[in-house]
């Protein structure tokens, strides 16, 4: 349960931050650095406080934060440079269109 102190923040902020980036249309940028981060980070972090320091679950359980914490500050820097701002404008000029689009094809529809 004390683990979980530490670990449930940083997985909450991912959550919030993930979504958040997704909804700009920034949706790539998350899945890649969690990839890498999952495979690298937590593997890497499990194995060498699991297994060669000897900490076992525990250890583990600490890979597993630091991991959430990397990614949470990752996401956080990409959001405090606006780094998703393309992203979201790109996104609002596709729903723009695609609204235009619509709009147009409802009136023509009308006798």
């Amino acid at each position: 349960v004390r683990m979980s102190l530490f670990l449930e923040p940083g997985r909450t902020f991912n959550i919030v931050f993930v979504n958040a980036l997704r909804a700009t249309g920034d949706a790539r940028y998350p899945l890649i650095w969690g990839v890498i981060s999952q495979w690298t980070v937590m593997v890497g972090c499990s194995w060498l406080f699991g297994t060669y320091l000897g900490f076992g679950l525990p250890g583990v359980w600490v890979a597993f934060a630091i991991d959430e914490w990397f990614r949470a500050m990752l996401f956080l820097r990409r959001w405090r440079k606006r780094k998703w701002l393309p992203h979201a404008q790109r996104t609002h000029a596709a729903a723009q269109a695609a609204g235009e689009t619509t709009a147009n094809s409802a009136q023509g529809a009308l006798p």
